[in-house]
């Protein structure tokens, strides 16, 4: 168990070399026995037909045997049955006397017990005697004469040089099969190591993967047909790898990019501040901007743990029952003002509910209606729809703006996205909020998307299952 254990938690060719090797053993094991049990049993019915057919001819005889006197004349008969027979005896006893006596050792072996233990009939004992083992048949007749007197005839066979063949038999047979493990597992080894080569060249190509390297897939070519589906496998796994290594790499780079221009402006403002002597209330003011400046840092660091957390699927969700209407209708509410201010009107059609986290969705529409407020044209309409089916609940944020495309549409959910546009107008903006959004509706398992219309932008945010709506005019 131990071995078989190591093996397990060992390499593959070991393992694959192990269950070859015993395999073969098995085979050679079955097919060596088979033929040793053939073997015995040809042999064993050679001796048997040997015995028993002189033993037939020893009846014979000693049914002609009727008184003691017919015996006399009839030993030579006795004698010329095992004639030329090298390996049968052949016995004859009246009375517990020898008539016709065996070989010494034989002889000496047949004891009055021993004797008596041999069954009269078709069934035969096993003597060893000395280095010669023999099987022994009795035929006992009683005599017609008064008192009654008994003959046997003891009829032997060695069947030495039988046991002498089978043995040397599973003896070459131990041998063969102790070289053809050993065959067996060489080639078992060599072949296990060429078959396996195209896997070490594909362990020496991983290898060579780096982070500069992990788009490049591994080659499905040279992979054996069992390990294709891994080697497929790990060649997705490292495309995932390389596109969140870009990502990570981007959103380094538009991190370093969006704070560099804060951290420089605040270095500046200290520096101008400490460049001459000033008054309190100067030194106020000083202190009030940078808070202002620092204030923007802060949140604009809050939201990019937020997309974070969330793309990692970390952030925390609860499940209310949201009823979108009553947020937005709040929402719109508190837009108001900046909405009368750029002579934008807001309205909002249909109902519907969801299950989601209030908070998060409050965060999604504030977000929404945000930009869309402050980049709609003057005189022109922010147009809120909710609908529902059966299989999402669906919120449409439509308004006019500046020409887009559907280009510039597709990348307005990425991180720090803003056009020129945006930045002229809001240039105190991160560009994260619809990232934000985006986030909290995979959080939700829900989508994001933005289409470029004749004279706008339309915002569709889809939650999945189920929803209750009631269309409006």
């Amino acid at each position: 168990m131990t071995v078989w254990w190591k093996l397990a938690r060992g390499s593959l060719a070991l393992r694959l070399v192990a269950m070859f090797t015993l395999g073969g053993l098995v085979v050679f094991v079955i097919v060596g026995l088979s033929l040793a049990f053939l073997l015995r049993m040809e042999l064993h019915a050679r001796d048997r037909a040997e015995i028993d057919s002189k033993t037939i001819v020893v009846q014979h005889h000693l049914v002609e045997v009727r008184v003691v006197e017919d015996l006399g004349a009839r030993v030579p008969r006795f004698i010329d049955t095992v004639l030329g027979h090298d390996k049968l005896q052949l016995g004859l006893m009246l009375d517990g006397q020898w008539l016709l006596r065996p070989e010494q050792g034989l002889r000496q072996a047949l004891s009055s017990r021993a004797l008596e233990a041999i069954p009269a009939d078709e069934a035969f004992a096993t003597l060893q005697v000395g280095t010669h083992l023999w099987w022994v048949r009795r035929v006992a007749r009683d005599l017609e004469e008064t008192p009654v007197r008994t003959v046997q005839a003891l009829v032997a066979i060695d069947v030495s040089e039988t046991q002498r063949v089978l043995d040397r038999f599973n003896a070459a047979l131990v041998l063969i099969g102790a070289f053809g493990a050993l065959l067996i597992a060489g080639l078992s080894w060599w072949a296990t190591r060429r078959g396996l080569a195209p896997l070490q060249r594909l362990a020496g190509d991983a290898q060579r993967v780096t982070a500069q390297r992990l788009g490049e897939p591994l080659a499905m070519s040279e992979a054996p047909e069992e390990v294709r589906g891994v080697v497929a496998g790990i060649n997705q796994m490292m495309a995932r790898l390389a596109d969140s290594f870009r990502s990570l790499e981007q959103f380094s780079a538009d991190i370093a990019h969006e704070l560099r221009t804060p951290l420089n402006s605040l270095m500046l403002r200290v520096e101008v501040t400490l460049s001459r002597e000033r008054s309190g209330e100067d030194y106020r003011e000083a202190l009030q901007e940078t808070m202002q400046e620092l204030g923007q840092l802060q949140k604009m660091v809050s939201d990019m743990l937020f997309i974070a957390r969330a793309e990692r699927g970390i952030a925390t969700l609860a499940s209310d029952r949201v009823d979108l209407r009553a947020e937005i209708d709040a929402l719109a509410e508190y837009f108001e003002p900046l909405a009368t201010e750029r002579d934008v009107t807001i309205s909002v059609h249909g109902t519907a509910q969801i299950a989601a986290d209030r908070a998060m969705t409050r965060r999604v529409i504030t977000n929404l209606l945000s930009n869309a407020v402050r980049y709609s044209l003057p005189r022109s309409r922010v147009e809120i729809m909710l609908a529902s089916d059966a299989g999402a609940c669906r919120l449409r944020v439509r308004n006019r703006c500046d020409p887009i495309t559907q280009a510039q549409a597709d990348h307005l959910f990425d991180r720090f996205a803003r056009g020129e546009a945006a930045r002229a107008q809001q240039p105190e903006g991160a560009g994260l909020g619809l990232a934000i959004v985006r986030s909290v509706m995979a959080a939700h398992h829900g989508s994001a998307a933005a289409r470029a219309t004749a004279d706008g932008l339309e915002v569709e945010l889809a939650w999945p299952g189920p929803g209750r709506s009631a269309d409006a005019a």
